[in-house]
């Protein structure tokens, strides 16, 4: 093997904002709702523990719906404009 050959390291798929299924969304990892809302896994994770977030227990995972937090996120807006937002 050449030692100037790049190392492609596979990642995991971004599934946070895909629309290319068909029927429910995929369920998120804390990982993926925490790069959607712009917060740590860590932060997520104390929400779920403090029973503040939506979410799924599957056996000792936590899962969550887009649409959930999507709806969670509408729920805790604040001000003028989402009151706006909220009733179209």
């Amino acid at each position: 093997m050449p030692s100037n050959s790049a190392i492609t390291i596979p990642q995991k798929p971004d599934i946070v904002g895909r629309h290319d299924h068909v029927g429910p969304s995929p369920l998120l990892e804390a990982d993926d709702v925490a790069r959607y809302i712009g917060m740590t896994a860590d932060w997520v994770y104390r929400e779920v523990r403090a029973g503040r977030m939506p979410h799924i227990r599957l056996g000792r995972y936590v899962r969550f719906r887009r649409e959930s937090i999507d709806a969670w996120l509408l729920e805790r807006e604040r001000g003028p404009a989402a009151i706006r937002a909220r009733s179209r």
